[in-house]
């Protein structure tokens, strides 16, 4: 990437105030910046340095540091004594961060194709369906997700960055997952989309948000305050309906809904869903109903950029395997299937348990775990969806600094009400240590049966309090698979 040639802090100011945003320059405002940070520990040369006050430190305690490793000038929301270079002054740096990072970068986005897609479950297997088809029609394409490392969204500067890297590099279409952290943090101000998609509201994010309630009003950010002329949004979900109508009387914005009436199912496998989508044969790999409504919104999008149904159905049909989405696991026999998945919210773990009992008449395994330090409410009714397996073994997730077996204690609560409402039987097991629950029940499978590891997907880091250790439940399963041998 060519360096930014430098933007005046004053014509930052300027945009800022634009833009609705109270600033002020305090110091010289002809001083040029090139690059923008939010980490003290990571500062480039001639940076504007943002001081943010995050939820347990706050940034203009390390400014210092940052005027020290090189930042040119600062953004604060409080002015800084004893500092001899330049402040831009705002009510809120989250807000302000984005825009002026936007502007130091050359404004990436409005010389690109961007879009957004948020919700729950779905949005890593929905931006590969997008690439997919987006890259079928002949365009150069770039994700920025879940899969690309760090967050799911990045922070301002990093994102901005990435952006112009991407224009640089000749890339003309950007598909974005935007987590609801990154709306209610301001990640994407500054952002200029094209479309933004929905995709579905499940529990998750609790633990930030409160309620659900803040969870919905956090991801109808994308579509209130961000300007995209195009919205696809999925209304099988009553949010997704919700949303929709929402935005049906907003100027400026076209609202494409997408549902399972209008784009049915045609026939489910063990490894496909067939659609019919405005007459066409639409094949999505991998299974699953919730695959098929991710599908949907990704040929609503397309539609959007003027690319019609049957361009895309053969966009889908090029699809490889998404990492940690439904994979399968390839062992030295086909006697049985792995599958490795992210699911790890209730209704990602009902979805993903769904579509692999279309794999097999036999019986259905499920490994998983919950996290730790993360929304504690959600866990008996995890191992309530659990239950519908034939088979439940519940072990470690990412614990971070909580008991396991604690975890496992609450998650159990679930699967026991499970089991004393439903007479159907259920073999329940905790192996609280991970390797050890894969290879005991992949070990202990019949022929013809489906293991399910849910949870972890693509990680291959697990955080508990001792630290962090490697682990790979894909690797994990596949010497588990050799062992059966």
């Amino acid at each position: 990437m060519t360096p930014s040639p430098g933007v005046r802090i004053d014509a930052i100011v300027e945009r800022l105030i634009a833009q609705g945003i109270d600033a002020l320059v305090h110091g010289d405002g002809g001083v040029v910046v090139a690059d923008v940070s939010h980490s003290a520990n990571d500062v480039p040369p001639g940076a504007l340095h943002a001081c943010i006050v995050g939820r347990r430190f706050d940034g203009h305690d390390f400014a210092a540091q940052a005027i020290a490793t090189g930042a040119a000038a600062l953004l604060v929301e409080r002015l800084l004594d004893g500092v001899d270079h330049p402040q831009i002054v705002v009510p809120d740096v989250r807000a302000a961060i984005g825009p002026a990072a936007s502007m130091v970068f050359g404004d990436p986005s409005a010389h690109l194709d961007v879009i957004g897609i948020t919700g729950t479950n779905g949005k890593t297997t929905t931006a590969a369906m997008v690439d997919a088809i987006m890259t079928g029609a002949g365009r150069t394409c770039m994700v920025m997700g879940t899969l690309s490392g760090g967050h799911t969204t990045p922070e301002a500067p990093e994102l901005q960055r990435r952006l112009a890297v991407g224009r640089a590099n000749g890339i003309d279409t950007v598909i974005m997952e935007v987590s609801s952290h990154a709306l209610v943090e301001g990640r994407v101000r500054g952002v200029d989309f094209d479309v933004v998609a929905f995709t579905n509201l499940g529990r998750d994010h609790l633990d930030l948000h409160g309620t659900q309630e803040e969870y919905f009003r956090a991801k109808s950010l994308l579509f209130t305050d961000h300007g995209a002329p195009h919205a696809v949004i999925c209304v099988d979900d009553r949010h997704g309906r919700l949303l929709a109508d929402t935005l049906a009387d907003r100027a400026g914005v076209e609202v494409l809904t997408v549902d399972a009436t209008t784009m049915p199912v045609r026939s489910i496998g063990p490894d496909i869903v067939t659609m019919c989508i405005d007459g066409v044969s639409v094949v999505v790999s991998p299974t699953g109903y919730h695959n098929a409504a991710n599908a949907r919104v990704a040929v609503g999008i397309a539609r959007c950029v003027g690319i019609d149904t049957a361009a895309a159905a053969r966009g889908l049909a090029t699809m490889g395997t998404v990492a940690g989405r439904m994979e399968r696991i390839d062992g030295p026999s086909d006697d049985l299937a792995v599958v490795v998945d992210y699911a790890h919210t209730p209704d990602a773990l009902a979805a993903a348990l769904d579509a692999v009992r279309h794999m097999t008449s036999a019986r259905v395994h499920v490994v998983f775990g919950c996290g730790g330090e993360r929304d504690r409410d959600k866990r008996p009714e995890m191992g309530q969806v659990a239950a519908v397996a034939d088979v439940v073994v519940v072990t470690s997730d990412n614990p971070r600094s909580e008991d396991p077996d604690a975890i496992i204690d609450e998650i159990m609560t679930g699967v026991e009400t499970a089991r004393i409402n439903d007479s159907r039987p259920v073999l329940t097991r905790r192996i609280t240590d991970r390797v050890s629950a894969i290879h005991t029940t992949i070990a202990d499978a019949d022929a013809g049966d489906v293991v399910l590891i849910a949870g972890r997907g693509h990680e291959q880091i697990q955080s508990t309090a001792d630290g962090e250790v490697n682990l790979d439940d894909r690797d994990e399963a596949r010497k588990a698979m050799e062992a059966r041998r």
